[in-house]
């Protein structure tokens, strides 16, 4: 197939984001993972919760923890999306890839609950 070509430097470049999406959601201690800087356990079940919160108190995390917060989860999904159809044939529909995405998303959200970070 025409897409073929790009199937191995595309698995290279997917393998490479996936190393650095599991350090920056699980390891990054600029992203506030550091166990000192948040020693008390917390949790949030309630969905876009977080996303107001950073929106009605923009003046006093900042405008940059809010851009961060809200464009930050979206910019660091999109190449999932871009990225899975090119390496895995079976994943070339639309519902397939959100279908995917939506339990990647779930998979890590719950991962974070356990390892609470």
């Amino acid at each position: 197939m025409k897409n073929d070509r790009y199937r191995k430097p595309g698995t290279v470049l997917f393998v490479l984001y996936l190393v650095l999406l599991t350090y920056f959601l699980f390891f990054a201690e600029e992203m506030g993972r550091s166990p000192d800087m948040r020693p008390e356990y917390s949790y949030n079940l309630v969905l876009f919760r977080e996303i107001r919160r950073f929106l009605v108190y923009r003046d006093k995390v900042g405008v940059q923890a809010m851009l961060l917060n809200i464009f930050g989860n979206v910019l660091a999904f999109a190449p999932f999306g871009f990225f899975l159809p090119v390496v895995w044939r079976r994943t070339r529909r639309w519902y397939t890839v959100t279908l995917l995405s939506f339990f990647t998303s779930l998979c890590i959200e719950v991962m974070q609950l356990v390892l609470r970070v």
